[in-house]
């Protein structure tokens, strides 16, 4: 997952230890410009199977909070695919 970083939110204050996807904490967390805006985006990867998803999911909620103790949250449509070698 990718929160997008802007003029108006400095992803560097995401406290990374508070990042949920669903039920999850984030797995790992790192930083880089992934839209190429000049701006450093995070980084977030997920067990799905501690998520809460199920294969019929169409949503997923995000939280964190910022250093600065506020809450930072947002949902979005998912989909979820097969892994492995047998995924089509």
């Amino acid at each position: 997952m990718v929160v997008y970083g802007a003029a108006g939110l400095d992803v560097e204050q995401i406290d990374p230890a508070s990042i949920r996807l669903g039920r999850a904490l984030a797995e790992s967390v790192s930083l880089s410009d992934v839209n190429g805006d000049g701006f450093a985006d995070l980084v977030a990867t997920f067990v799905v199977a501690k998520t809460g998803l199920r294969p019929n999911s169409r949503a997923s909620m995000f939280t964190a909070r910022l250093k600065s103790s506020q809450i930072l949250f947002g949902s979005d449509a998912v989909v979820l695919l097969p892994s492995g070698p047998d995924r089509r």
